[in-house]
């Protein structure tokens, strides 16, 4: 057996902070008691040939501490005027283009954001009311009156999460390479309205045609954007109150919308085309036309309808079935990129 050591190569590297938890208030300026809060989950890596030593020969000169990160990102947090850290996308291109100029050594910065959800309480009879049984809304339009001004409620549990990657442009200047954002874990089911049939059969295949089933799934959401071809300082600077960039907010609203309303009205015959519409859906719609491509992945939940036949229930039947198995394990894993034409 031989003993000589042979050397090999460091290929890639990063390291940051992960799992760094911020909870930020911005107070009205004309109303103080009036407060939105957003609670963001980060990660934040760097990366950087100057780096490289502290992997290869134990030298830390170069290395930003990960608690200086963590450090640097609740300082940021408290800085960045409210109007952009209530943007989870100019949050992170804010973060970025902070660690790029700050430390010249450092090439890469990698930004993952997860927005926790946060919506204000609605009331019956306006701020000091009683809460409506009914009425905790998020999405819909309503009386902003009957909002609580300081009050707040987790009302679902899917996440809108933002990627930022940023390195240097040919003159060292601070840019960003990608951005994504997108939503995770929105859980829908229709009870009626979807089909599967005419699919490839072979002695391999028990599973039976259906004209009319339960769809569910998990949502997941990630759309690709484009940001304006201008110096990100440019694009952040306070002055121009966000009006280069992209409505982030807008896009993040209307992918939901369309994701909704496609799921519950699109007479479904796969998960596939109903994700292809759903993707023609956002890319089309005005607010996202610096939306460049959609990524869309649909686990296929599955509910089983139950054999009551031992107690002369008919249940299997499609028209006749009403009591149903949730069964998630297997699953059915469906993904598609719908990607815009020019």
């Amino acid at each position: 057996m031989s003993t000589s050591q042979q050397q090999h190569t460091l290929s890639a590297y990063s390291y940051g902070k992960d799992d760094v938890r911020i909870l930020r208030i911005v107070r009205d300026s004309n109303d103080p008691a009036s407060h939105h809060v957003v609670e963001y989950k980060i990660q934040c890596l760097l990366s950087g040939s100057s780096l490289a030593p502290s992997y290869t020969h134990a030298d830390n000169s170069s290395v930003v501490a990960t608690d200086s990160i963590k450090n640097t990102l609740n300082l940021l947090a408290k800085r960045t005027p409210g109007v952009q850290i209530l943007v989870p996308e100019t949050f992170a291109l804010v973060i970025a283009e902070h660690f790029l100029r700050t430390y010249k050594h450092i090439e890469n910065v990698h930004i993952d954001i997860d927005l926790l959800k946060w919506s204000r309480i609605t009331l019956n009879n306006g701020p000091n009311g009683n809460a409506s049984s009914s009425g905790l809304t998020s999405t819909s339009p309503f009386d902003k009156s009957k909002q609580h001004p300081h009050s707040f409620v987790r009302d679902g549990n899917e996440k809108r999460y933002v990627r930022a990657i940023g390195k240097r442009d040919a003159s060292g200047q601070p840019s960003i390479d990608v951005l994504q954002s997108g939503l995770r874990d929105l859980v829908v089911l229709k009870s009626s309205g979807s089909a599967f049939y005419g699919f490839w059969r072979d002695e391999y295949t028990t599973l039976p045609e259906v004209h009319d089933r339960i769809f569910s799934t998990s949502v997941e959401c990630q759309y690709d954007i484009k940001l304006p071809a201008k110096p990100l300082q440019d694009l952040l600077n306070p002055s121009t109150s966000g009006k280069d960039l992209p409505p982030f907010d807008a896009i993040a609203q209307n992918a939901i919308s369309h994701i909704l309303t496609t799921f519950a009205t699109h007479s479904s015959p796969s998960v596939q085309a109903t994700m292809y519409q759903t993707g023609q859906a956002i890319l089309n719609d005005k607010d996202s036309s610096s939306v460049v491509q959609v990524n869309l992945e649909m686990p296929n939940r599955h509910y089983i309808p139950i054999d009551l036949s031992w107690a002369k229930e008919e249940n299997i039947k499609e028209d006749q079935a009403e009591v149903f198995l949730p069964s998630q394990h297997p699953s059915g894993l469906i993904k598609a990129t719908v990607t815009r034409s020019n």
